[in-house]
């Protein structure tokens, strides 16, 4: 049998939106993008820059139904995006914006997956001053994998 590594549904995300990321002309700069790989990365926005995102894996993680006698399985990965601004809340729709528009102009070049999809948008409003805070939802999935 041959190695290959498994896929890591965050880090198809964060190369997506490095690789596509269209500033528009200046007027929606690339933020720092990141993978969380602990529980709760620390930020510090004023020397950060004015925007981030943290690009993590949601709690539901990866989920398989199998299907047809278990030869077959679908599998769904579920990405949160989380978008971090101090310039406004309309940069925060804009950042939104830029996100879902990568993600739907490239659901089908998402490495391993077939489909990547863009979900929803959450805006954070509990107990944040002087900066505004959303998530998207991502799943990525590929449907009708045999599996023996």
């Amino acid at each position: 049998m041959v190695y290959s590594s498994e896929s890591i549904g965050t880090s198809v995300i964060q190369s997506l939106l490095d690789t596509n990321w269209d500033d528009n002309e200046g007027n929606i700069p690339k933020p720092l993008l990141l993978e969380a790989t602990s529980v709760e990365p620390r930020l510090n926005l004023s020397v950060e820059g004015d925007d981030v995102i943290i690009i993590r894996s949601e709690d539901a993680g990866i989920q398989e139904n199998w299907r047809d006698h278990y030869a077959y399985a679908d599998w769904t990965v579920f990405i949160r995006v989380e978008i971090y601004t101090i310039a406004s809340r309309q940069r925060l729709y804009d950042l939104m914006q830029e996100v879902r528009r990568i993600i739907r102009a490239q659901k089908h070049n998402v490495g391993a997956y077939q489909l990547a999809r863009y979900v929803s948008f959450s805006e954070l409003t509990q107990e944040q001053l002087n900066f505004w805070a959303g998530f998207c939802r991502i799943s990525l999935e590929s449907k009708g994998i045999y599996i023996g």
